[in-house]
């Protein structure tokens, strides 16, 4: 799940982890961290739906384990698609979660 900011700079939206407040679109190295998790996975969290942005770290320990490609919601469109953006551990899971849909076939 994830919500929206309404806080905008010039370099796009300022949308920030609602735990550690690290920038989830950063412009610099770090890559994007803007995904979203399984309606299960994000219940576990005690967050509401769309009730703010985590980053991987802040999920992760919320939940007291790894992310895995099934936690992500394989549903949710171009956001879980993989990117050049993307932060490497968040461009991983989504590589996985893709190749595992596509050996579905």
């Amino acid at each position: 799940m994830f919500a929206h900011s309404s806080r905008v700079g010039s370099n796009g939206p300022d949308v920030r982890c609602l735990d550690c407040g690290q920038r989830l679109l950063p412009d610099g190295r770090d890559g994007h961290q803007w995904y979203m998790v399984r309606d299960q996975v994000w219940d576990q969290t005690s967050l509401a739906p769309l009730g703010g942005c985590l980053c991987l770290a802040c999920l992760e320990a919320r939940l007291g384990r790894a992310l895995t490609w099934r936690d992500l919601d394989q549903d949710a469109g171009p956001i879980n698609r993989p990117s050049e953006l993307d932060a490497p551990k968040l461009r991983a899971l989504k590589v996985a979660a893709a190749s595992a849909e596509t050996g579905k076939g």
